[in-house]
């Protein structure tokens, strides 16, 4: 077959500051040079392209350090970038394409990239390309500067490691690795959602339940909806039509009313034609009115006046005759009569009444009594001086009789007076009455049109009252459509119902109340509810999916990781005593006899224990508490090296010499390229601590795994240049750049594709 590895192209990698092409396409490719050259720097670049990451294995401070840093005549790079290229018509790396081209590339600003084909990838992706072809960064593969021993010098774990990626079991490995984190984020994911179904199983438990009340709900709400339909259209068009009916004679009324108006207008208008305009005749009314008034007021003052004047007269007149009287009876008392005595007795007595009458009247201010009580007291006082007549033309009374006369005619002048004013007083209210007579006719007539008019406006609000009522039952009619949960432009859309027969509106009234009283029972259930219901429900169906999914996902990455577990333990088994036997017989070649053999060492907790049961048996037991299989303990085993060298007894491995452990690692890396040949292998001077016998084994043994390996070899050893197909010389000028010579030997033959 051709050569895997073809071309190895830099730019700005280390000391290689220009681009540089070297031509790998040959069996063994050797790379000379003096120290400090850069040839070196040739196997760092392949180890970085095949993905190390830390700077210590690239013989570097830092990643940035990998940059060419220029010179006092060159300026630095910008960037460094390796470039390997492939023939992979065999398809050993798993790209769909002949020739594959993968390329790493690092900035100043530490932006590290990977391109297979010139696609950027990940390193992760990167690094499952070259395990699948049996390549890496690490063991066996790359043979660095100063690592000859390193198969001896490693850990038993590490030591595994290397021969797994020989065997290309790093596949299977990475891809263990990759299941047990897979597997370990699902079982945490799957006890996240195992939680959450937890959580939301009350929940969702709840909410089937108000699902439930909901779909009974709509079954009541149905006939509900039915019963109420009939009821609420029967009763909205009813009183719609009652309302129609105030509406209708309410209209009638209006018109009646109008016509009423009018006529009204009418009579206003001839009445006005005749006497003038009403106001005015109200006006001229008031004036009337004011003026008879005030002429009745003139005239009744007077009239007081007339009267106080009147009692005052009246009242000395009695005085008078009182006095007389008794001055007569004092006449008589000195003739000797008897008589008179008692006369003039009589008379004080009748005197004290009067006083004792009339002095309580007079404090009242009460004229028409006052005048009332001395009327009676003048008559009797009058009744009792005619009896006493034939003495009053007695000469020593004569003055007091004159007196009393005067005052008597000034009373009738007086009583003239009085009834005089009196007559005007009942003309003035006579002629009054007669204008306040014909207005009230005028009035009369007028008000009995107003009232005609008023009785219809009377007719029009008891309709309109009616029509309010009627209004009023529509809307409670309507509050309670609403508070079944219906709005009014449901209402309106009812159509009307024709009723056969009497129907028994309280009992359907009753159905109404029970059905919502049902509603209530149930309760009212959110819209929202329902939907988070059904979200709820869709969710938890989605998670229990999604468990079963995780769980059967979870399953298949313990079938998987147990495949590959067995196809690891399979054939690291198979390969291990291949490998032990090419060991022991590269180990003899190596040191011209002895023998060596590798081993597995398990770790402490999964060492077994050989114990002894109640019966005497062997038993086994583990460190660990947990019991696994012997896969699994073969699988986590390192591998140990076990020698015997000829002529010399070693304990441990640290007792050999470097040249030993140098052959012994040679030994070991024949016996696995032996039993499973990689696609090429870098070694870096390998062969420095090598005396000139077993340079020449070396390079002979380098010859015949050419066969089926492709070797780059740094060296400074002649024996094993001789056994080059080419060599590319490194030299470095004043300038501190690396430049590439090449020689062509005359037995390199080029490998036929």
């Amino acid at each position: 077959m051709g050569n895997f590895l073809t071309h190895l192209k830099l730019q700005g990698f280390k000391s290689f500051a220009s681009k540089t092409d070297l031509e790998l396409d040959y069996r063994i490719v050797g790379v000379v040079g003096p120290n400090g050259s850069g040839k070196s720097n040739i196997i760092d670049a392949i180890r970085w392209v095949l993905g190390e990451r830390e700077a210590k294995n690239l013989r570097s401070g830092l990643l940035e350090n990998l940059i060419f840093a220029g010179t006092s005549k060159l300026s630095k790079a910008s960037l460094a970038r390796v470039t390997l290229h492939f023939n992979n018509r065999n398809r050993v790396l798993p790209v769909d394409s002949e020739e594959v081209s993968i390329s790493r590339r690092i900035d100043r600003s530490g932006t590290s990239q990977f391109f297979v084909n010139n696609q950027e990838v990940r390193l992760k992706d990167l690094i499952s390309i070259f395990a699948r072809a049996r390549l890496g960064s690490k063991g066996l593969i790359i043979v660095g500067q100063g690592e000859a021993d390193v198969f001896v010098r490693v850990n038993p774990k590490e030591r595994r490691e290397m021969i797994e990626e020989i065997l290309g079991l790093k596949e299977y490995r990475l891809k263990k690795r990759t299941a047990e984190w897979r597997l370990k984020e699902t079982r945490i994911n799957m006890e996240k959602l195992e939680v959450k179904l937890e959580e939301i199983a009350p929940h969702l438990k709840f909410l089937r339940r108000q699902r439930n009340k909901w779909e009974k709900r709509d079954e009541v709400k149905k006939e509900l909806h039915e019963i109420c339909e009939k009821y609420f259209a029967y009763h909205y068009y009813r009183l719609m039509g009652r309302i129609g009916e105030m509406e209708s004679g309410i209209e009638k009324l209006k018109k009646e009313k109008k016509v009423k108006t009018e006529k009204i207008k009418e009579f206003e208008e001839e009445f006005k034609r005749k006497n003038g305009p009403v106001e005015k005749i109200s006006a001229s009314q008031s004036e009337a009115s004011t003026f008879f008034n005030s002429k009745l007021e003139i005239i009744r003052k007077k009239l007081e006046g007339l009267r106080v004047k009147q009692l005052e007269f009246e009242k000395k007149l009695i005085w008078l005759e009182a006095k007389n009287e008794f001055e007569k009876k004092q006449e008589r008392k000195t003739t000797g009569e008897k008589e008179t005595e008692y006369s003039a007795f009589q008379l004080l007595s009748e005197l004290k009444s009067f006083i004792k009458e009339v002095e309580p009247i007079l404090n009242e201010d009460n004229l028409g009594k006052m005048k009332g009580t001395l009327a009676k007291w003048l008559n009797r006082f009058r009744s009792f001086f005619v009896e006493n007549k034939s003495e009053e033309n007695s000469e020593s009374n004569r003055g007091s009789v004159d007196k009393i006369e005067e005052i008597r005619v000034r009373i009738e002048e007086i009583n003239k007076e009085i009834k005089e004013n009196e007559g005007i007083e009942n003309e003035i209210l006579a002629e009054q009455g007669k204008k306040n007579q014909e207005f009230r006719i005028r009035v009369r007539q007028l008000n009995t049109r107003e009232n005609e008019r008023r009785v219809i406006e009377n007719q029009i609000n008891e309709k309109k009252i009616i029509k309010e009522r009627v209004e009023f039952q529509l809307r409670e009619l309507e509050n309670k459509w609403r508070n079944i949960g219906y709005n009014f432009e449901e209402l309106r859309a009812l159509k009307k119902i024709e009723v056969q027969g009497d129907e028994n509106w309280d009992e359907i009234e009753r159905r109404i109340n029970q059905l919502q009283l049902k509603l209530s029972a149930i309760g009212e259930i959110d819209k929202s509810l329902l939907k988070e219901a059904n979200e709820t429900e869709a969710r938890y169906e989605l998670m229990t999916s999604e468990f079963k999914d995780i769980r059967n996902a979870l399953n298949d990455l313990e079938k998987l990781i147990k495949n590959l577990e067995e196809r690891i333990h399979k054939d690291f088994r198979k390969s291990f005593s291949l490998i032990n036997k090419e060991f022991n017989n590269y180990f003899r070649l190596m040191f011209r006899g002895g023998g060596a053999r590798l081993k597995l060492v398990y770790p402490e907790k999964l060492r077994k224990t050989e114990d002894k049961d109640d019966e005497g048996n062997n038993q086994t037991n583990l460190a660990d508490e947990n019991i696994i299989s012997e896969e699994e303990r073969e699988i986590q085993a390192g591998v140990e090296i076990s020698l015997n060298l000829p002529k010399k007894k070693v304990k441990s491995l640290d007792m050999l010499s470097g040249g030993e452990k140098t052959l012994v690692s040679l030994a070991a890396l024949f016996a696995l390229i032996a039993v499973s040949p990689p696609p090429f292998l870098v070694l870096d001077e390998i062969d420095a601590a090598l005396d000139d016998d077993n340079a020449q084994r070396f390079s002979e043994l380098i010859k015949d795994f050419s066969e089926k390996t492709q070797f780059i070899i740094v060296t400074h050893n002649k024996v094993t240049m001789e056994s080059m197909d080419t060599l590319y010389g490194i030299t470095m000028g004043s300038e501190g750049v690396s430049k590439v010579l090449s020689l062509k030997l005359e037995e390199a033959e080029r490998v036929p594709e």
